[in-house]
C-alpha cells in the first residue's frame, strides 16, 4: 500500500499542469474552448484504434488571435479573438499557418499558398509545392519550407516568389551542435545576434523580445543573449483522472492530454488540450523581460 501511495503522489506531481520551475511564465489559462463536432465553434474529432484525429495545427498572431486548422478531418480554419470569441471561419485546406506583424494570415495546403487579410478576405493565392512550415520575417517576406524536397521558398508579402534554396535562411537561425558528455554545445546564429549555450534541444524559436526559446519535446527554456536560461516551462503529458478510473498495477488513464509548445511572437507559450468531451487552446504568459 505504501508503494502505491508513493507512486500515485509521483504521477500526480509529474503530470501537474503548473510546472514552472523559474518565474518567467504563469499559467496555464484557457484561451479557446469548444466541444467536439462539425459546427462552427466546435472541433472535428475521429477516434482511432491507436490514435485519435483532431486539430493540432494552429498559429497565434501578435495580438493573440488564434487560427486553428482542422486538418486532416475538415478543410476548415477557425479564427478566434484573443478573448476566445469565434471571429471568422475560412473553408480551405491548411497544413501550415503563420501570421505577420499586421495580422495577415498565411496558409499552405494542397499545393497552394494563400494570404488572408485580418478581416478574413483572400488577398492572393499562389500555386506551390507541399509546404509543411511557414515563417514571416521582419521584412514581411514569407519563407515556406517543403520537407519532402528540403527546400526553402521566399516570397514577398505580395506573393511574388523571390528565390528557392536548399539552404536554411540565416533569418530562421543557423544551428551548429557539438556533442559533449551529457549534452550539446549549441550555437544559433541570426543576422544580428548569435546565441551560445548548452543543452539537449530540437527546435529554436526567437520571439519579439529578442530571446531564444529552445524546445525539447514538451519543454521550453527561454535563453537570453548571454546563453543564460531565464525561464523554464514543462508542458505536462496529461492530467490524471481520479484514482478510481485507473488500476495502480497498469498505466494510468489521462483525463486530459496536451500538445507540444507553440511560441507566440510575444514569447507566450500555447498548446492544445484534449479531453473526452472538449478541445481547447491554453497558454502560459511570459512575465519576464526582453533580451539586453
Amino acid at each position: 500500500m505504501r508503494f502505491k501511495t508513493i507512486l500515485l503522489v509521483f504521477l500526480c506531481t509529474l503530470f501537474s499542469p503548473a510546472l514552472n520551475a523559474l518565474a518567467g511564465w504563469t499559467g496555464p489559462t484557457e484561451v479557446v474552448a469548444g466541444r467536439w463536432g462539425d459546427d462552427f465553434g466546435q472541433f472535428a474529432f475521429e477516434r482511432g484504434e491507436t490514435s485519435d484525429a483532431f486539430p493540432t495545427i494552429f498559429a497565434v498572431s501578435p495580438d493573440g488571435e488564434v487560427a486553428i486548422s482542422e486538418e486532416p478531418l475538415l478543410d476548415r480554419v477557425q479564427i478566434f479573438s484573443s478573448s476566445g470569441t469565434l471571429k471568422d471561419v475560412i473553408e480551405t485546406p491548411a497544413y501550415a499557418l503563420t501570421y505577420d506583424s499586421k495580422g495577415d494570415l498565411f496558409l499552405a495546403g494542397q499545393k497552394l499558398l494563400k494570404k488572408f487579410s485580418p478581416s478574413g478576405d483572400l488577398v492572393w493565392e499562389k500555386a506551390a509545392t507541399s509546404f509543411s512550415e511557414l515563417y514571416v520575417l521582419d521584412t514581411g517576406d514569407v519563407i515556406a519550407f517543403d520537407e519532402d524536397l528540403n527546400t526553402y521558398s521566399r516570397y514577398q508579402s505580395n506573393g511574388t516568389l523571390i528565390s528557392t534554396s536548399t539552404s536554411r535562411p540565416l533569418e530562421l537561425g543557423i544551428v551548429d551542435k557539438h556533442s559533449l558528455d551529457s549534452m550539446d554545445e549549441i550555437t544559433v546564429q541570426y543576422p544580428d545576434r548569435t546565441f551560445r549555450f548548452k543543452g539537449l534541444y530540437d527546435t529554436y524559436v526567437r520571439d519579439n523580445s529578442g530571446n531564444l526559446n529552445a524546445i525539447a519535446d514538451k519543454s521550453v527554456n527561454k535563453i537570453d543573449v548571454y546563453g543564460k536560461v531565464i525561464g523554464r516551462l514543462s508542458i505536462p503529458e496529461g492530467i490524471l483522472g481520479p484514482p478510481e478510473v485507473f488500476n495502480m498495477e497498469t498505466l494510468p488513464e489521462f483525463a486530459a492530454e496536451y500538445g507540444n509548445p507553440v511560441i507566440a511572437p510575444n514569447g507566450d507559450v500555447y498548446t492544445w488540450k484534449k479531453t473526452e468531451s472538449a478541445y481547447s487552446i491554453v497558454k502560459w504568459t511570459w512575465r519576464g523581460g526582453p533580451a539586453q
